[in-house]
């Protein structure tokens, strides 16, 4: 036992000889120091700038409130102009079938007029045949008129012949008057009855013609009253037909207007198409422009502007913005390949991979939407703040991983000299300078933290998580460091044990 004792101390001795050393400590502390106040400037600057950022982000939402309003104006418009549409297209639909019922009257009434023509050229033929037909009547008339003329001349040339040997028949015949007036008998004397006869006969026949005659005349005044009633029906026919020419040639004015009505509504309908086309593109460039707005700035600014406003944008602006995305991102692979080529420094360090565990896993996921949230939108900017602060991040992490080494090497040093054996773990002093360079590191980080405001930063968090991960990695390779020295201890005491048996048994 009090060789183990013994062995002990000189390992503890040649351990604070080999890991523990002034300058180091001042040296960590100076680092743990500047890193502090660095920390704090950039804990101004920053804080600065996510000022900024959130008066950008008042101005943009006050900006997209605005395209909001003018979205919900223009919606309006083209309500209105759809409802206008949809009238003019009543007001055309109802203007059409009247030109349509209109051109079907005019055809009936074309047809109507033809028809009317028909009637009265047929008519006028028919008045050409009853003239023609009282011509002729005329023409008999006049020929029997000449034929009684005639036989009236030719009766009196046979009275002027017959009148010398009938003179004393008339003489006679006076006479027997005479004597009928003074009641004469005419048995007397009987020639005169004879010559009586004769007489008598012509008036009856005269009295037969004349009756002829009247009935001819009473027969062709019929005639004529009927041509002239059917003459006067004919008129009246051609007057109502004149009548309705003018009145379809009146609703032909009356569509003709109407025509040219319409085709003024046409031509306002088609301009009014031209202006919501116009309206369409402007609010489509706005949309894009808002888009574009959005983009520009990194995700934690936007909180929820995309669930407020997500149902304003429509689905026109949509294909657009997909296809200035499509372009953006082959823009970003290019300048990445370049940048690749050129072999310039890469702004987000995979550093997170040598912190091993849970802790490691949950910082990479809760560092990387923090520094590398909007990549794009960066790289578009230029070089940000969050960029910086990453870069100091990576030489944090590059001093730490140093340090890591630099203790791996004494530890492993320390163990060839002591044991002979590979991979072993350092030792608790250097594990204790690393805890005192962390509690003071932490201590400043804490004063810091709570100079701050009630709610810090995503990037306080980060540095709490890391330094908390530093503080476990150390607490581990101190309980590897311990049970180290355990094992050493076993492996001395067996090696101590063996050889007093040895001696035992010789």
């Amino acid at each position: 036992m009090l060789t183990d004792v013994v062995i002990e101390e000189d390992f503890e001795l040649r351990g604070e000889d080999l890991w523990y050393s002034k300058q180091d400590l001042e040296n960590d502390l100076h680092l743990a120091a500047e890193l502090g106040k660095t920390l704090l400037d950039r804990n101004h600057e920053l804080e600065q700038s996510l000022q900024q950022m959130y008066t950008n982000n008042q101005e943009q939402l006050q900006e997209i409130e605005y395209l909001t309003k003018q979205m919900d104006v223009l919606r309006q418009m083209n309500e209105q102009h759809a409802k206008v549409y949809e009238q003019l297209d009543g007001v055309a639909r109802d203007l059409e079938q009247g030109n349509r019922k209109l051109v079907m009257d005019n055809r009936n009434a074309q047809q109507r007029i033809q028809s009317l023509t028909e009637t009265v050229d047929t008519l006028q033929s028919h008045m050409e045949d009853l003239q023609e037909q009282v011509e002729q009547l005329t023409m008999v008339q006049s020929e029997r008129a000449r034929r009684e003329q005639a036989l009236k001349a030719q009766r009196c040339s046979s009275l002027t012949a017959q009148s010398v040997p009938c003179l004393k028949d008339l003489y006679d015949i006076q006479q027997h008057r005479c004597l009928l007036a003074n009641d004469v008998t005419v048995s007397d004397k009987p020639w005169l009855l004879k010559m009586e006869e004769p007489k008598v006969m012509k008036k009856d026949r005269e009295e037969e013609e004349e009756e002829e005659e009247d009935e001819e005349r009473t027969a062709l005044l019929t005639l004529v009253q009927t041509l002239e009633a059917q003459l006067e029906a004919e008129r009246s026919r051609r007057r109502e037909a004149e009548q309705e020419v003018e009145l379809t040639v009146g609703e032909n004015g009356l569509l003709g207007q109407r025509l040219a009505a319409l085709e003024g509504c046409q031509a306002r309908q088609a301009e009014l198409e031209a202006e919501v086309e116009e309206l369409r593109q402007l609010w489509r460039a706005e949309v894009a422009g808002s888009r574009k707005a959005q983009r520009a700035l990194p995700d934690d600014v936007f909180l929820s502007t995309d669930d407020q406003f997500g149902g304003v944008q429509k689905k026109e602006g949509e294909e657009e913005v997909e296809e200035e995305d499509e372009e953006e991102d082959e823009k970003e692979e290019e300048e990445l390949h370049e940048e690749k080529g050129q072999g310039k420094p890469r702004q987000r360090s995979q550093s997170e991979g040598a912190l091993q565990g849970t802790s490691g896993d949950e910082l990479r996921r809760r560092h990387r939407p923090t520094c590398a949230r909007r990549p794009r939108a960066l790289w578009g900017r230029g070089v940000s703040l969050l960029s910086e602060v990453d870069a100091q991040y990576s030489a944090l992490q590059r001093q730490y991983d140093e340090l890591l080494r630099r203790s791996q090497l004494s530890a492993s040093n320390l163990t060839h000299k002591a044991v002979q054996t590979p991979g072993a773990s350092p030792a608790n002093p250097h594990a204790n300078a690393h805890a005192h360079v962390h509690a003071a590191a932490h201590t400043h980080h804490r004063r810091l933290s709570n100079s701050a405001s009630s709610e810090p930063p995503e990037y306080k968090a980060l540095f709490v998580e890391i330094f908390n991960c530093i503080q476990k990695t150390k607490g581990d390779l101190s309980d590897t460091s311990v049970h180290a020295l355990q094992k050493i201890q076993m492996s001395q005491s067996r090696s101590l044990i063996q050889p007093s048996q040895t001696d035992d048994t010789w």
